[in-house]
């Protein structure tokens, strides 16, 4: 009985080696394309037997960062083509981590200081790899190898964009909003105490000691005609 289920076991974990392995592969390429643009290398078409547009292809290298004081070569590009009559260049690919369309819109970027980009490829060029395959070309920098992953999930700029604004909409409302002030609490202009259309001016205490000498004048000038 142990016996089987150790057999089992070992059944299960090769199951799932298989699995893994047919979903995620690499190729090893290893070329340096150097500068002269005279150097390639292909992929065959066996290699994009599994590939869909969901799959996502990670290329890793190493970039001559010396060009980056050699005038008119401080550039890092790979150029992926159908391995077809005239090697059509791939512009049906959808930029993650790590690369970017060039410039010249001919190839794609990459970052002098990183190691890996990854991308996935869409429309007609899929149907065409499977039956062609790859071509590649590059500036700069040394292709390792090419991952093709029908697991993971690419990670866009455009997502990073959304996920930061999502960041940033929870954080304001994590803050909490001040509370408006109640009635009791609103201040209020005091209102004057005079209810004559004249204006109040000057200081009411010596304008009522004017009154009662004035009063006390009068009063001494009545009492001198009596």
């Amino acid at each position: 009985m142990k016996l089987k289920k150790i057999i089992a076991g070992l059944t299960a974990a090769c199951t799932a080696l298989a699995m893994a392995a047919a979903s995620a592969f690499a190729y090893d390429v290893n070329k340096d394309f150097k500068t002269g643009w005279s150097i390639n290398t292909t992929i065959p078409a066996s290699e994009f037997e599994e590939l869909t547009e969901n799959s996502v292809i990670t290329i890793t290298y190493t970039a001559d960062a010396s060009l980056a004081e050699k005038a008119d070569h401080s550039y890092w590009v790979v150029k992926p083509m159908i391995n077809d009559a005239g090697w059509p260049f791939i512009s049906d690919i959808t930029c993650g981590e790590g690369i970017v369309l060039s410039e010249s819109g001919d190839s794609y970027a990459l970052d002098v200081d990183g190691t890996q980009a990854q991308f996935s490829i869409t429309g007609d060029s899929i149907e065409h790899l499977k039956t062609a395959g790859m071509a590649l070309m590059g500036h700069g920098i040394t292709l390792e190898t090419l991952t093709i992953d029908n697991n993971a999930v690419l990670k866009t700029a455009s997502a990073e964009a959304e996920e930061t604004v999502e960041e940033t909409t929870e954080a304001e409302e994590a803050v909490p909003a001040e509370p408006e002030a109640t009635a009791d609490e609103t201040e209020t202009a005091p209102v004057s105490d005079n209810t004559t259309e004249m204006p109040v001016t000057g200081n009411s205490s010596a304008a009522a000691v004017i009154a009662v000498l004035a009063a006390a004048a009068v009063t001494m000038t009545v009492s001198k005609k009596e």
